[in-house]
């Protein structure tokens, strides 16, 4: 039996653990549970790490190690998290069904985001109209939220998003 192109009868497998760990850098303190997601900065040495625990885990990693610097927390583990393309902005989406985007430089969380059920995925993409927030949902959902507005709570006036549900899409613009 072939075994990933190796026609030999007599696999085995090297358990080779000659890795230097020498400049690995230790995360303190680690999250209370699994890590779900883990995300870095495009503009500066930032790590944001999703976890079961609820929380996002914000860390600078510097030369002399990693330091936590931020964490805020959904009401269910948190299932992923990006940063925007400024890098000043991490969006993350939990099991709470809700998406989630922390400044970094006004150090507060906003709510941007509801699904009818948990949020696998969320990734700010470039579209010709600007850099929006795409969340994708257990619920077969995927939306687009527009991160150039203000983001009003999800299910607001002024809630902007275009949805795609099972092939099909529909713009939904409620006023």
């Amino acid at each position: 039996m072939a075994l990933f192109g190796n026609t030999s009868s007599s696999t085995s497998l090297q358990t080779s653990t000659n890795v230097d760990i020498s400049l690995d850098v230790q995360v303190p303190p680690g999250p209370e549970d699994s890590i779900s997601d883990i995300a870095f900065s495009p503009k500066q040495e930032i790590l944001s790490v999703a976890s079961w625990d609820n929380k996002i885990h914000i860390y600078e990693i510097g030369s002399a190690g990693a330091r936590g610097i931020e964490m805020y927390e959904h009401a269910g583990p948190v299932l992923s998290t990006h940063f925007h393309s400024l890098g000043k902005y991490v969006a993350s989406g939990s099991a709470d069904k809700t998406a989630k985007v922390y400044d970094l430089e006004a150090r507060q969380a906003t709510q941007v985001a509801a699904h009818d059920m948990p949020i696998k995925c969320v990734k700010f993409v470039n579209t010709p109209g600007g850099e929006m927030l795409a969340t994708a949902s257990w619920d077969k959902t995927l939306k687009y939220w527009d991160s150039r507005c203000t983001m009003p709570p999800p299910n607001s006036p002024q809630a902007w998003f275009l949805e795609l549900t099972c092939g099909q899409h529909r713009n939904l613009l409620q006023r």
